[in-house]
């Protein structure tokens, strides 16, 4: 690099700074490459000869607020070997993306934070742009080792841009170790394979008949209805029905069961609950079918009070549809179980996978923290809502 590139305050290796001018939309940095000897990219021959010189145009990093376009001149090759041409490589630039390493990093990150069309605008790309950058970077994101050997995980169903989810949680830790984009037989089946090659045990499901029954052919684990799902179905049942005055008696017989506080309370005061009224019968059957696929021992966590994760689950779901919604189903799977920072973290014998430490103990990954999470959500800003007018055709 000669001392003139001092003008540049990002510069590139082995590429010269030439001139710097002006633009419509900011600045343009005219480069030039030192033409350092370079392999086929077809053959790998190290017998190639400059062909001429072409220019390549990149985004880089905006300067002080003003865009910054790369004009960089680089010299075509020609390999000897296999007689092909090929443009000589450019170290730092994506040419995939036309934009510089750094930009493109960038990018990646700013999309687990705010929407496509947002950083597309803060940075000067185009949405499509923005939006193959980050599909290039989830497979890598999805490579990042999160051992986890839950004993017990529950079955969690959000509703994500106006779908059902599959989300798997370990209760024990409070922590998200898995989602999946649909509830079908399929998914299930394969997640609930690969929970218990890694340690699962006992399988906490909501009171969805199709999924239990669906889960029940999958896997030998032991199954239970989650209480404090079944808890608030009920509750959910309670608020639609409170202002139907022929199904109160039911009703009262539905909240003794909510707050019934013993396995053997909750199991009698559901066997008065088999017959709902006309009015309720197609709301309560799913809930009556669950526990009947499940048997007696269904109520054995009815006197397991809802736990923090049980009220951070609730506001996670809240929190997607609002300052989260205009999101990709892939970004909030990106935020949601590949994101570093958002790890809930544990000290385990070495029994266990992961990265060892000091005196016989290794640090263990257990999946993102639900608390973290809430708090991570919480943070991002509103979604702009936008309002639809209705189009009224002229006479």
């Amino acid at each position: 690099m000669t001392s003139e590139n001092t003008l540049w305050l990002q510069p590139l290796a082995d590429v010269r700074l030439t001139s710097i001018g002006k633009s419509a939309d900011g600045l343009v940095i005219s480069l030039e490459t030192d033409s350092l000897p370079c392999i086929c990219t077809n053959c790998q021959s190290p017998n190639t000869v400059r062909y001429g010189r072409m220019a390549l145009r990149v985004r880089d990093l905006a300067f002080d607020g003003t865009r910054i376009d790369l004009d960089i001149k680089r010299a075509r090759m020609r390999c000897n070997a296999c007689l092909k041409t090929f443009n000589e490589p450019v170290p730092g630039v994506s040419e995939r993306h036309r934009a510089t390493e750094r930009m493109v990093a960038l990018a990646a990150k700013m999309v687990l934070s705010d929407s496509f069309l947002s950083v597309a605008k803060q940075l000067c790309l185009d949405e499509k742009t923005v939006r193959a950058i980050f599909n290039e970077r989830l497979p890598i994101l999805r490579t990042i080792s999160r051992p986890h050997n839950p004993a017990d995980v529950m079955l969690w169903l959000p509703i994500i841009q106006g779908k059902l989810r599959a989300a798997w949680v370990n209760s024990g830790e409070g922590t998200l170790i898995r989602m999946d984009a649909d509830t079908s037989a399929a998914t299930l089946g394969e997640a609930v394979r690969e929970l218990t090659g890694h340690g699962s045990e006992l399988l906490y499901l909501p009171p969805v008949p199709e999924i239990i029954e669906a889960i029940a052919e999958a896997t030998p684990l032991q199954i239970r209805l989650h209480g404090a799902s079944l808890r608030a179905a009920c509750r959910k049942q309670i608020q639609l029905f409170s202002t139907v005055k022929p199904v109160s008696d039911y009703l009262e017989r539905l909240r003794l069961f909510v707050v019934a506080e013993t396995p053997d309370d909750a199991a009698r005061q559901w066997q008065t609950l088999p017959e709902p009224p006309l009015q309720m019968r197609s709301a309560m059957q799913p809930l009556l079918q669950s526990v009947q696929l499940l048997g007696p021992t269904c109520f054995d966590e009815m006197q397991i009070t809802d736990s923090p994760g049980d009220l951070q689950m609730a506001q996670i779901e809240s929190l997607l549809s609002s300052r989260f919604g205009r999101r990709s189903y892939e970004v909030m799977l990106a935020v949601m179980l590949y994101d570093k920072r958002l790890f809930q973290t544990r000290r385990t014998p070495v029994q266990a996978p992961g990265a060892q430490l000091a005196m016989g103990y290794q640090k263990t990954n257990f999946g993102t923290s639900l608390a973290k999470l809430v708090a991570r959500l919480t943070a991002l800003p509103e979604e702009p809502r936008i309002e639809r007018k209705a189009i009224v055709p002229s006479r």
